[in-house]
């Protein structure tokens, strides 16, 4: 049994970037608080996260866990949800302080309480057999549809369906690929391993046939698809044929190809995994996995990013769970929880649409390291704009957490208005 410590117990070295022996939550013996498990270190998502209580020296203390924040962890299914905020209509689409501009077209989150932006940023994921669930309510930006085709096949996910959603209407999305992660292919169609598409196809080709299975999607609802990959083929355990190859030229025109397919009707592509799988040396769904260092990545992974990014949108990203020595925080940090990631993205690039995290509740590079609430509010603040949660227990939990973290604080509201605003681009309010 691990022996709980507070800040004050760290090697001065670490202080306060340490919390320690907290990732599940122990107990201290004289408070009988339960404290934020920020992991060790994950001084970066702790800092960034206001996590740590007080400003300076060694009296830092840990943050306790509100029993809401809490109340999301334990429960095998969602917990009932509050009462309904008043509905949300568009208002006067002035500019956020920051110049974001809302679209003409979409309601406008300044004019939202900070429980209805936390709603709005999590993305819970669910079985789609039971089609729009009642727990859910109106406010949620988007939603993640794992393989189960029931609720898609009695129209659930359509605009007008009992339930779902209008203003503004949520995105949809799958986790469609080709080949080995053809999520809900049963509905949509087979497609060919990325690998395959680019060994044996044309770019075309490759636009034409993801049109044909986006107009699929659009047909049962879906309008975002967790695809293409933009990661290289470079010895990566989980990547291999799921990327369109070690050349980046290769990526760039294939994944712009695929892209471009599910935009000519209507779906909404999504470039995974920042700053670049390929070179990780393990599988982020069971440990936290490290890639080649940072001045390798930004020379060969990253353009492709760039190069893909320059192309007529609009895009979402992904932010990958990956250390990356020479950019991330420390080696315990994963890029999604980490501020200097979603600089580099923003900074580097130039992109300024909405960036999702990979799944915060079903990947051990995070789940060994923090809580699903904790590891929410650590990407938002780092600078996520939506959290993907695939655990639906865990929805209202870290709604509760997000919400308290924002508390009074009207910079950090601002930073959740903020990327309420670009997450708006990805809805069909928000699109061209």
């Amino acid at each position: 049994m691990p022996t709980t410590r507070t800040a004050e117990d760290a090697p001065a070295d670490a202080r306060p970037r340490v919390i320690w022996d907290a990732v599940r939550g122990t107990r201290d013996a004289n408070t009988s608080k339960r404290w934020i498990a920020v992991g060790v270190p994950l001084g970066a998502a702790a800092l960034a996260a206001g996590l740590l209580a007080g400003s300076t020296g060694d009296q830092q203390e840990l943050a306790p866990v509100t029993a809401a924040a809490e109340s999301g962890l334990a429960a095998d299914a969602p917990p009932g949800a509050p009462a309904p905020d008043q509905p949300v209509t568009p208002g006067t689409q002035t500019p956020a302080a920051t110049g974001l501009v809302v679209p003409a077209a979409c309601p406008n989150p300044a004019g939202w309480s900070n429980e209805q932006l936390a709603q709005f940023l999590v993305v819970p994921g669910f079985d789609a057999g039971a089609g729009w669930p009642n727990w859910l309510g109106a406010g949620v930006g988007g939603v993640f549809l794992p393989d189960g085709s029931g609720g898609l096949n009695a129209g659930a996910f359509r605009p007008g369906s009992p339930a779902f959603p209008t203003n503004p209407q949520p995105f949809v999305a799958v986790d469609y690929e080709g080949g080995s992660v053809s999520d809900h292919a049963g509905l949509i169609g087979t497609m060919p391993s990325p690998r395959e598409q680019a060994a044996t196809m044309s770019p075309q080709q490759v636009r034409s046939l993801a049109a044909d299975r986006a107009g699929a999607m659009q047909y049962y609802g879906i309008n975002v698809d967790y695809a293409p990959m933009a990661d290289l083929d470079l010895g990566s355990p989980i990547v291999g044929a799921r990327s369109y190859g070690s050349d980046p030229a290769t990526v760039v025109t294939y994944a712009g190809a695929f892209a471009d397919g599910l935009r000519d009707n209507g779906v909404l592509p999504v470039l995974k995994h920042f700053p670049g799988h390929g070179s990780a040396n393990g599988d982020s769904h069971i440990q936290l996995a490290t890639t080649d260092p940072w001045n390798v990545l930004q020379a060969r992974d990253v353009p492709v990013y760039t190069q893909l990014l320059a192309q007529p949108g609009p895009w979402m990203v992904m932010m990958g769970h990956l250390v990356v020595p020479g950019l991330s925080f420390d080696s315990e940090t994963p890029t999604s929880v980490d501020p200097a990631a979603y600089a580099a993205l923003r900074e580097i690039t130039g992109f300024q649409g909405p960036v999702i995290t990979d799944d915060l509740s079903g990947m051990k590079a995070i789940t060994d390291r923090l809580t699903v609430p904790q590891a929410v509010v650590s990407a938002i603040s780092a600078g996520a704009d939506m959290a993907l949660v695939s655990g639906a227990a865990h929805y209202w939990g870290s709604v509760a957490a997000v919400t308290e973290w924002a508390g009074n604080d009207q910079g950090k509201r601002q930073q959740l208005i903020d990327s309420a605003v670009r997450s708006l681009t990805a809805l069909p309010c928000g699109r061209p």
